[in-house]
């Protein structure tokens, strides 16, 4: 016999190789980076998104941006990946399944060395790890063999099959929930730690947007508030040019005559326009910042109309209220029910002594107990059914056996090092959950006061316009002193601008106060109720104090 083999057999892998070389260096370039990630063509958020214009309530406005808002989407997506986490974790205590096919066919170069044989082997695998610790393997397998020694007869047809059944218990390291499942626990606590963290970042972009909507209110009722003082000052002067041409005869004698006071109100004027053209522009700029906010996209911004929520006016039976019977302590301990940053806070926590559990019980050595048990058949012949029937014929009796295995590195170094981490992060957490419900409080008694002065501040504002606009009404209507004395003028604008200012300080006043109550239900975590996640979030009242 010629063992050797010929130059063509030896050149066919090489052969077989050359359209695959060939095949790969004629591929284009682009070709192969069509597979890689690409960037999508960009376009602006929410495109789609259209406001029916008209009046915008901040009820409407907390829904848009609950809706649109880029930073909330962002937020659902850092939930998504929490959740994503956890479900990861989850898959170590999935059932595993492993199925393998193998068809050979033995020819060996030289008939001593052996006798040509076909062999096929089907085994399938079943593992599953429990959250105990425990983990077990259950192996079922048969495999056929075709002797083909007699090539002139059928071939000798031999089908063994072997079931086993492996058991390994912890004893020491790795033993119960506290080890085998801390790391689903901890990603489950985290995920849900996420998730109430979500609900708070809520809040403040929610407060951002309601922020937003009184600077966007306040900016277009003191235009308001410009726009009449110029109006008021307009008229005037164009009744007292009137008045003083005709008792002067002529407008030119009047311009001689009354040269500096004529000055003086166009200068006037000029600056009440003024004041109406700065006010227009804060229009526009707290429209544009609102917009931004509530994450509508430019071609909306238009649409957006003036807000339709009046601030409260009369706030002086809460501040009675308020100075008789305190609501600082009170607040203090809503906010520490119901703010989710500390409920986030307290669930990390608790993942962090999780993992500190967990540490602690992987400085102890590896002592695990293993169990096993199996058993052999065989079958001789050809079919399908004496293919099957190896799994329980021709047995002589079950496979069995214990194993006891120790495991321990001198010194425990990475064990004890991994401990003493989770330690300190979990000694972290107790700090920083303390910490937070320092801050909590130390806020709520800063933003109560605050809310106080801001309380007293809009009760003195109204008071001071409802002291000027009489006044002027009054100074207003005597029309004769105009034109006896038009000196009278100058003091009927001195109580119109202190009327404008006094206007001005009292829409300031409200916009501030209801900033400031927006800032103390955040504080408390009465800014927003958390339902269901992404589902349903209800929307408290915004414009009252909590508890009131």
């Amino acid at each position: 016999m010629n063992n050797s083999l010929s130059d063509n057999q030896r050149r066919k892998p090489f052969l077989r190789t050359v359209p695959l070389v060939l095949g790969l260096m004629m591929t284009p370039s682009h070709s192969a980076l069509a597979q890689t990630p690409y960037s999508e063509p960009t376009g602006e958020l929410n495109a789609n998104f259209t406001l029916p214009g008209g009046p915008i309530s901040l009820n409407e406005v907390a829904l848009i941006t609950l809706k649109n808002s880029p930073n909330i989407q962002m937020g659902m997506m850092g939930v998504e990946s929490s959740r994503a986490g956890y479900r990861m974790q989850r898959g170590a205590f999935d059932f595993i399944t492993s199925v393998v096919a193998d068809i050979k066919e033995n020819r060996p170069a030289v008939a001593v060395l052996g006798a040509d044989q076909d062999t096929q082997d089907l085994t399938g695998v079943l593992i599953k790890n429990f959250r105990t610790g425990i983990s077990s393997t259950l192996s079922v397998g048969i495999t056929r063999t075709d002797n083909r020694a007699n090539p002139e007869g059928p071939p000798d047809t031999l089908n063994v099959a072997h079931a086993n059944f492996n058991l390994t218990l912890p004893l020491l390291k790795g033993r119960g929930s506290i080890s085998a499942a801390a790391d689903e626990t901890a990603a489950r606590l985290e995920s849900q730690a996420s998730e109430l963290q979500f609900y708070h970042d809520i809040s403040n972009f929610l407060l951002a947007a309601i922020n937003a909507y009184w600077d966007y209110k306040a900016a277009v009722e003191k235009l308001k508030v410009q726009k009449r003082a110029e109006q008021r000052v307009q008229k005037w002067y164009s009744e007292t040019g009137a008045a003083l041409q005709r008792r002067e005869g002529s407008l030119e004698r009047v311009y001689q005559k009354y040269t500096a006071e004529i000055s003086r109100l166009k200068g006037y004027l000029a600056t009440k326009r003024q004041n109406t053209l700065a006010a227009t522009e804060q229009v526009t700029t707290t429209k544009g910042a609102l917009a931004i906010v509530m994450g509508i996209p430019s071609g909306q911004v238009a649409n957006l109309g003036e807000p339709s929520e009046d601030f409260p006016l009369d706030w002086s039976e809460v501040l009675a209220t308020l100075e008789r019977q305190p609501m600082q302590e009170k607040w203090k301990a809503v906010a520490l029910e119901k703010r989710f940053d500390i409920q986030a806070t307290k669930l990390k926590q608790e993942a962090s002594a999780t993992n500190l559990a967990k540490a602690r019980r992987d400085v102890l050595p590896q002592l695990d107990l293993g169990l096993s048990y199996g058993y052999n058949g065989i079958e001789l012949g050809d079919g399908f059914e004496r293919y099957t029937d190896s799994l329980t014929s021709e047995t002589r009796g079950a496979d069995w056996g214990a194993t006891l295995t120790l495991t321990y590195p001198l010194g425990n170094n990475f064990a004890q090092g991994n401990r003493d981490l989770a330690n300190a992060a979990h000694q972290m957490s107790l700090i920083q959950t303390k910490n937070l419900v320092r801050e909590i409080g130390v806020n709520v008694e800063v933003d109560a006061g605050v809310l106080m002065r801001r309380l007293k501040v809009a009760v003195e504002a109204g008071k001071a316009v409802d002291s000027y606009s009489p006044a002027l009404k009054q100074f207003e209507h005597a029309h004769q002193s105009l034109v006896s004395d038009p000196h009278t003028i100058f003091s009927l604008l001195d109580i119109e601008e202190r009327l404008t200012e006094a206007e001005i300080r009292l829409v300031d006043s409200l916009q501030q106060l209801a900033k400031a109550i927006a800032q103390l239900r955040f504080k408390t975590g009465t800014l927003i109720a958390g339902g269901e996640f992404g589902k349903n979030i209800n929307i408290s009242d915004l414009t009252t104090l909590p508890g009131m």
